[in-house]
This record gives structure tokens, sequence and C-alpha cells, in this order.
């Protein structure tokens, strides 16, 4: 166990390596806006952790704090500042004070970044992929970030999810809902060449919210994809994004249901305490927000592999009437669903390991995380 002399810690990650001599490294950002490298041994299973150095500290810039950590490279660092600013690190070389100094900084957008998405694991680890507060999302070439940069267009709704897809050399990322009736929430594919231009992946169901979290792997081309409604779903998105030949220029994709998430607040709980929280306004912490509402957890599923629809194919001739009458009302409404923050999917993430590649880690709201062996079927 080691302590950490900051606020909340809102991310860790580990180095990639490799190091010799079964050294590994973790980055942690924190509340108070500082990023932490902490450098441990492992050399027995059981045996306790050895720190190796100090914990040594980046520090952001004037009147800002640090907003996102990426791994570029297994000792390079890339840390995103709320106005905007991109700072690389090596963590190998820190100063005198404990204090890593910034070995390029730039500033890649106007205001809040919220995500860095590096092309690692690649042989081209110097493209990184960003999102601002804004809504823009950026490809920038770190070996001349000035001239070698591409923006894409606001959206509507800026999320943070946006993940690396080895496979194909492109960026998995939730789309705009234009020219959707229903607002489903899309899934889309940027090519590392083709930065600019969106392949449609899939489309969530009706009625599922909006999407909240992607999650790639390194060792498969199975994404994960949690919806505001607690819903995971996955899909081989290389189905629809490799073409196949000339008169089939995609094959057929699917999209499985792996588990459904329903949480129930106990009877007992006023309303007031459903909307904002268990806590008085006067005794609630401002900076850590509402206690979670006591409640259960409900889980369902998994369901059979059905036909995606990516927006762009026409409607299969199985697909009834009665299906589409739930989708949109008798008068030609269209329902709207609103879900407590307990309900949506928070994290999610696959095993790292290539032996274990076929878990999967989901985290919810309401602070329940279920791990789950993706690579064997049903019962």
């Amino acid at each position: 166990m080691t302590s950490l002399a900051c606020g909340d810690v809102k991310q860790l990650t580990w180095s990639p390596g490799p190091f010799v001599g079964n050294i590994q490294m973790l980055a942690a950002l924190s509340s108070d806006g500082l990023v932490r490298v902490v450098v441990y041994k492992l050399d027995e299973p059981d045996a306790a952790a050895e720190i190796l150095t100090a914990k040594v500290k980046a520090e952001p810039p004037e009147n800002a704090v640090f907003t996102e950590v990426a791994w570029v490279t297994a000792t390079d660092l890339a840390v995103g500042a709320s106005d905007g600013s991109l700072r690389l690190y090596n963590a190998l070389r820190p100063s005198g004070d404990s204090c890593i100094q910034p070995y390029c900084v730039h500033q890649l957008h106007n205001t809040y970044i919220m995500t860095l998405s590096p092309a690692f694991p690649s042989s081209t680890p110097f493209y990184i992929a960003s999102r601002s507060a804004s809504g823009d999302v950026s490809l920038t070439d770190l070996r001349s970030p000035i001239q070698d940069r591409v923006d894409v267009p606001k959206d509507r709704l800026p999320v943070k999810a946006l993940v690396y897809a080895p496979f194909s050399r492109s960026w998995i990322t939730f789309g705009e809902a234009k020219d959707n009736e229903l607002l489903q929430t899309t899934i889309e594919c940027r090519h590392l060449r083709h930065f600019y231009g969106e392949v449609p992946v899939a489309k969530l169901p009706p009625l599922e919210g909006q999407g909240t979290t992607l999650a790639s792997s390194s060792h498969h081309p199975s994404i994960l994809i949690g919806s505001a409604k607690g819903t995971v779903f996955a899909t081989n998105y290389l189905r629809t994004v490799v073409p196949t030949s000339v008169y089939r220029p995609e094959m057929d994709g699917y999209l499985q249901k792996v588990c459904d998430y329903q949480f129930q607040v106990h009877e007992g709980v006023s309303h007031s305490d459903r909307v904002g929280g268990t806590t008085t306004p006067a005794a609630q912490d401002t900076f850590h927000g509402p206690d979670v509402h006591p409640g259960a957890s409900f889980f369902s599923g998994p369901s059979k592999p059905v036909p995606l629809d990516d927006g762009t194919r026409k409607r299969r001739k199985n697909q009834t009437r009665e299906t589409a009458s739930v989708e949109q009302g008798a008068d030609g409404s269209t329902a709207s669903v609103t879900f407590s923050d307990e309900q949506a999917v928070t994290a999610m993430a696959w095993n790292p390991n290539h032996k274990f590649a076929g878990w999967a880690a989901v985290g919810w709201g309401s602070g329940i995380v279920r791990v789950m062996d993706l690579s064997h079927d049903a019962p």
C-alpha cells in the first residue's frame, strides 16, 4: 500500500513497460491538480512492493490544474491541463527537487482537455488524439505539433470517450446524433490517415441514453460500449470497418448485449434524498458531492448477438412494425427517458495481460464493479 499526500485520486495509469528487474511505474492524477509518479519493484508475488525512488511530481501551469494523463511510451508521460496546454515529461529524469520538468509544452486546445489518447501500442506513438470541453477533437503529431495537426468540428455534446484501436490504427469515439429522429448514440471510427472523416461502426438501440464509456484491447478487436442506462454492449468493429472485396465492401456486424444493470433506490428514501443525495445541504461536502443513494443492484443478460444498425444500412426485412412502434409512439412522438447518476456506466477496461485478455471490468455510478470473463460462450 502506498500513501499519497494529495486529494482524491482522479486517475491511475500504469506505464506499459517493460523494464528490467520487474520495475513498474504508476502515474497518479489527484484532485489537487498535480501528477505524481511512483516507481515500484515487485520481487515476489506475495511480497510488498518496494518503492525505489521518492514520489516525483509534475506541477501544472499557473492558474490551471492537470486534467488528463496518458503514457506515450514506457517512460514519456503526456499531461493535459485545464488551460488547454499539453506537457510531455520524462519520468526517469526528475530534477533535484523531485519535480519533473517538461521537455515539450504545446497549446493543444483553448480550454479544458478532457481526453488524451496516444497511438499506443504501435510504431507511431507520437500521434496523439485529444478532446476538449468545447467538443473539439484533434489529432496532433508531437514531432511537429504546429504544422501536423487535424481538427474536427465541434460536437453538440462533448463526451470523454476516445480510445485507440491498434488493429486498424484508428480511434473509436461517439458521434453526433444528427439526422437521427430517436437520438440514438452512434459509434464512429476515425483512421489515422483519414482522421477528418468518420466510418460508422454501430448504433445503440433506442432509449439507451447517451453513450458514456468505451474500452478497446490491444489483443483482440472487440470493443465494449457503456450507456447511461447501465447497459454494456460488445461488438467487433473490424466487421464494419475493413472491406472484404469490391463486390462486398463490408461484412455484417453484430451487436451483443453483455449485461443489463438496474439500480433501485430503497423505498424508505424520501423524494428529496432521491434527488439531492442522502446528506443535508449544510453537511454536504461540496468538493466530493452527495453520497450514493442506498439501494439495490440487479444484473441481467447476456443476450444473443443481433445485426447492428450503424445508421447507413436499411432496416432489415425481419424487423416488424411492432419493434418500430416501441421506438416511436403511435402519435409520432419520441419517448424521453432519464436515468439516475447511479445507473450509468462510468468506467470500463479490458485486462491488458495476454493470457487473460478476455476479462473485462465494468464500473457503474453506484460504485459497484463487475469483472467478467467474455472469452467463452455463456450457458
